[in-house]
C-alpha cells in the first residue's frame, strides 16, 4: 500500500545522531511528516522538535515487547517473522494509520525504534526510500548522557546494533547516508544531496530553507575521530564500524565495486561484538 505515487523516506539510526534533523530537512522539501499536533512536542532534549508521530511510537514500542525485546535491544528473530499471524493486528494498525495520516503526498516518518521494527512496515507499505542518520558514538553517547545511556544498556553496544541493523535491513535498496558532522561543516551540501534523494533538486530555494534547519548552537558534544579511534576501552569492532560506515557511504556514491564486501564486513562487525550486561 502507498498513500501517494512516489516511494515513501523512513527515517534510520539510533536515537541523538541526527533523525529529527533530516526528518524536518526532508520535510522542508516536501516530505510530508503528518500533522505537527499529533506528533512529539519538542523538549529541553530536542528544542527544535522530534518530528515523530506520538501514534509511531507508541506503535514501534508495542511490536517490540510483543517480540520480547525493548526499545534499544535487538534481538534474534528469524526469516519473516513480520508475517506472523500474531503480529495481525500491528500490521492492521500500520495500514490505518499510513491511510489517516498521511495525504497522498510523498511521505515519511522518523523513529529511532523503526530501525528494529522496519521489516513489519515494510510488509504493509512496501519498500522505502531510506535515509540512514550516523554520528561518531562518542559524541551520541555524550548527547544522551553517560548516566541514562548505561540504564539501557552500552551505550556503544546500543550504537553499534542499530547502526549494524540500520545497514543489513536496507542492504540493496535505495538508501542514502547522512553523517551529522556534515551538518556542521557544509550544511548546504548536505541539504541539496537530501533534495536530489527526494527528486527535489529543482527547487534550489527548499534545498536552502532545508541547510537552514541545521542550528551549529545545538551541536554541543563535539568529538573528533582521532579521538574515536584512540578510546581502548571501546570494542575495536564498534569503533571501526564508524569509520566503515563512511568509507561505504563513499564506495556506494561512487557505485564502487567495493561497496557490497564493506557492507558485508560491517555485518560482520556486529557478530562479532556480542552485547555485554549493563552497567548498574
Amino acid at each position: 500500500m502507498s498513500s501517494g505515487g512516489a516511494r515513501p523516506v523512513c527515517v534510520l539510526g539510533v536515537g541523538r545522531s541526527g533523525t529529527s534533523l533530516a526528518a524536518r530537512a526532508l520535510n522542508v522539501l516536501g516530505v510530508d511528516l503528518g500533522p505537527e499536533d499529533t506528533m512529539l512536542q519538542a523538549s529541553e532534549i530536542n528544542p527544535k522538535g522530534f518530528w515523530e508521530q506520538r501514534e509511531i511510537i507508541r506503535l514501534n514500542q508495542e511490536v517490540l515487547l510483543a517480540l520480547g525485546a525493548t526499545p534499544w535491544q535487538v534481538v534474534a528473530r528469524p526469516p519473516g517473522w513480520e508475517e506472523a499471524p500474531e503480529l495481525e493486528p500491528f500490521r492492521a494498525r500500520i495500514a490505518e494509520l499510513v491511510e489517516r495520516c498521511f495525504d497522498g503526498r510523498r511521505w515519511g516518518f522518523k523513529h529511532p525504534q523503526t530501525t528494529l521494527t522496519l521489516p513489519l512496515w515494510r510488509s504493509v507499505v512496501g519498500e522505502f526510500d531510506h535515509v540512514i542518520c550516523v554520528r561518531n558514538p562518542l559524541e551520541v553517547i555524550a548527547s544522551i548522557g553517560e548516566e541514562a545511556a548505561r540504564r539501557v544498556g552500552h551505550p556503544i553496544d546500543i550504537w553499534t546494533h542499530f547502526t549494524c541493523e540500520a545497514l543489513r535491513l536496507t542492504a540493496g535498496r535505495r538508501r542514502m547516508f547522512v553523517f551529522y558532522e556534515d551538518w556542521s561543516t557544509d550544511p548546504k551540501a548536505v541539504a541539496w544531496e537530501l533534495a536530489c534523494f527526494v527528486d527535489g533538486a529543482d527547487d534550489p530555494a527548499a534545498a536552502s530553507r532545508a541547510a537552514a534547519v541545521f542550528d551549529p548552537e545545538l551541536h554541543r558534544q563535539v568529538a573528533s575521530d582521532v579521538e574515536l579511534a584512540e578510546r581502548d576501552d571501546m570494542p575495536v569492532g564498534a569503533r571501526a564500524l564508524h569509520f566503515l560506515v563512511r568509507e561505504l557511504a563513499a564506495a556506494e556514491r561512487r557505485g564502487h565495486e567495493s561497496a557490497r564486501a564493506l557492507q558485508a564486513l560491517a555485518g560482520r562487525i556486529d557478530l562479532a561484538d556480542p552485547p555485554r550486561e549493563a552497567v548498574r
